[in-house]
């Protein structure tokens, strides 16, 4: 299964191109127009990378970004950023809302790099993830053969 990328911008031309521009990718790639739009598209499907203009009328990008990684926690986002916006993109990485910005103009070939180390980070997430319920699985078991042991000796 292909990781989804959900490409967020209000100018359908920049849309288009990042789209063409990907199409090599191994992503499936969704679009919206506008941050509710991606809200909508979002609903009941999970992705693992968003690129996300960050001035659009409505909802911003990293308020979209904000509420997406609340409710999915471990998705990646970039915002696109033009040169004025780039101190909010800034504090936006160190809250840990975002993962990087995209200035803008952006070169192709730096963004799909800078999509595949988002992606790897995102695979880190989830195997972490992954290892931290296997911890708690053990614990568990740990405990009931250690409460099975001591009543077993007591008897």
């Amino acid at each position: 299964m292909h990781p989804t990328l959900l490409i967020v911008d209000d100018e359908p031309p920049i849309r288009d191109v990042l789209r063409r521009a990907l199409r090599l990718s191994p992503y499936a790639i969704l679009e919206a127009g506008s941050g509710e739009e991606a809200l909508a598209v979002l609903e009941g499907r999970q992705v693992d990378l968003i690129l996300s203009d960050l001035n659009m009328p409505g909802m911003s990008g990293l308020d979209l970004c904000r509420r997406v990684v609340g409710e999915q926690p471990g998705v990646v986002c970039f915002l696109m950023t033009g040169q004025g916006d780039r101190r909010q993109a800034l504090q936006a990485i160190e809250e840990g809302t975002i993962f990087h910005y995209v200035p803008k103009p952006w070169d192709l070939g730096d963004l799909s790099l800078l999509l595949g180390t988002g992606l790897r980070h995102r695979e880190l997430y989830r195997e972490k993830e992954r290892l931290l319920a296997l911890v708690r699985t053990q614990r568990r078991i740990i405990a009931e053969l250690e409460a099975g042991t001591s009543t077993a000796g007591e008897g």
